[in-house]
């Protein structure tokens, strides 16, 4: 007890400014390139007393430094994006931290018996918030600290990674709890409890037999093209292609079903240029085999009114395009700007505002694909089998990858290219949301990835083959096509 007095009165004593700078850290080394996902569940626990005895000014203030110190660890990265990239990320990110705060705030004092249970249900409520919309952004969101942690995970077929969330915050909130106050037995046990349901549930879920025969194989080419290149591309283009035909060809001789390039691995439009068309349509014709090719899709319209895709061609080993994927969810700033439409007519009212399109010139202007739609692949006169693609952004969206499930897609393929952050860290980052995907439908993921992480993902999260980052290679396995339902992606809202 004298030791529990002892360290209550040296925490009080520590600045809470420093209590949320170090909560921030602490999630920084949650997540990669660190992989310390044990701290996840201690992270909070310095920001929840920099909390005590604060009004709302300050806890909105502790909350959003905590959401600042976090977000500039973990996606300094996008500075190659845009100068601004990186306070307008940062800001907008801690704002919900700062919500968060606040909330605790307005809880806490009014119903202190449940407040072990209303802070992970107050975290999970602003971490869904923050990841959907036109602005979504689930980067970031705690439970997936938890990705290669694959027995605590399971219950992700239940919950989604959401359900991870409220786990690792429960658990912080009871060590803080136990720390804060006058220790109650109740908490010193939930929290071995927990631990062994959660553990109990992983293990009968890692025994049950999700895989069946193995009916489709599958090469991913990972051209690893370097991302200055697309700045000149008319000077690369032929070598780029030569390679991804060689590639082809090698990937060809094991016979897969079918084989994926990369998002982008072409740098044209698919309707407009003369060389790369009929090359690739030859291509799968010669080798006899099915091709996934990531290319931009343009639809002309009247007086000049084109429309562009960033899009997912499957042809046929007959050489014919036998289905296309559009992008839904595009990359806000990147390949196109929200809300342009008002911007555009708030500079028709006040001329002297710059426009939108000059502040942000590398922008795109994407247009989004009708919905989620799987396309369909005939392996043999007797078998079709049908597979949603999440391109690039896309795979961060839990409820992206649901909706082709639940239309009747058999496996998921993410195809990417993350060669533009010219950081490791941003790889692995995104790598690792996609282990979730697989958890939460009980699918094969393969992913494509240009400078990787190229990979097959079984549907118990487990990474069975991969590529690593920068290095060029085929990577080729088999996957069962077996849909299975889960209460995630039968009931997710």
């Amino acid at each position: 007890m004298k030791k529990y007095i002892l360290l209550k009165e040296i925490i009080s004593y520590i600045n809470p400014w420093f209590l949320a700078i170090l909560s921030g850290c602490l999630a920084i080394l949650c997540f990669p390139p660190y992989y310390f996902s044990y701290l996840a569940y201690l992270f909070l626990i310095p920001l929840l007393f920099s909390f005590q005895g604060k009004n709302l000014f300050y806890l909105f203030f502790l909350g959003a430094l905590q959401g600042l110190v976090f977000s500039l660890g973990l996606l300094y990265w996008i500075k190659i994006f845009h100068i601004l990239a990186i306070p307008f990320l940062c800001l907008y990110f801690s704002l919900f931290m700062g919500i968060f705060g606040v909330l605790h705030g307005l809880t806490r004092d009014k119903l202190p018996k449940i407040n072990f249970l209303l802070i992970p249900i107050l975290w999970i409520l602003i971490e869904d918030f923050r990841s959907n919309g036109i602005l979504g952004f689930p980067w970031g969101v705690i439970g997936y600290s938890q990705s290669r942690n694959t027995t605590l995970i399971q219950l992700a077929d239940i919950t989604g990674v959401l359900g991870i969330s409220f786990i690792v915050i429960i658990i912080n909130v009871l060590i803080f709890e136990v720390f804060s106050k006058k220790p109650k037995k109740i908490y010193l046990l939930l929290i071995p409890l927990i631990f062994f349901l959660l553990i109990t549930y992983g293990k009968i879920r890692l025994k049950k037999d999700f895989i069946d025969k193995r009916d489709l194989k599958i090469s991913i080419i990972q051209a690893n093209i370097n991302p200055d290149w697309y700045d000149t591309w008319h000077s690369h283009r032929s070598k780029v292609l030569k390679d991804l035909v060689l590639k082809t060809k090698e990937a060809a001789t094991k016979h897969p079903d079918l084989i994926i390039w990369t998002e982008t691995a072409l740098h044209d439009f698919w309707e407009t240029n003369q060389e790369i068309r009929p090359q690739v349509l030859k291509l799968a014709k010669e080798c006899q085999v099915n091709l996934l090719i990531g290319i931009p899709h343009i639809e002309f319209g009247n007086q000049g009114n084109n429309k562009y895709f960033n899009s997912a061609f499957l042809i046929s080993k007959e050489g014919k395009v036998i289905g296309r994927y559009d992008k839904v969810h595009l990359v806000p700033f990147g390949e196109m700007i929200p809300f342009e439409d008002f911007f555009v007519k708030l500079k028709n009212i006040f001329p002297f505002i710059p426009s939108v399109r000059n502040l942000l010139p590398k922008s795109g202007d994407f247009s989004r694909g009708e919905g989620f739609n799987p396309l369909s692949l005939c392996i043999n006169s007797n078998k079709k089998v049908r597979f949603g693609v999440l391109v690039c952004f896309e795979g961060i969206f839990g409820d992206i990858a649901r909706s082709f499930i639940k239309n009747k897609a058999n496996f998921i393929i993410n195809i990417t290219n993350d060669a533009w952050s010219k950081n490791i860290s941003s790889h692995f980052q995104h790598f690792e949301i996609l282990i979730f995907r697989a958890i939460e439908n009980r699918c094969f993921l393969v992913r494509a990835g240009n400078s990787g992480i190229s990979a097959i993902i079984n549907p118990y999260g487990k990474i069975e083959k991969s590529l690593g980052v920068h290095k060029r290679g085929i990577l080729t396995g088999k996957i069962s096509t077996k849909t299975n339902k889960t209460f995630y992606n039968r009931y997710r809202y």
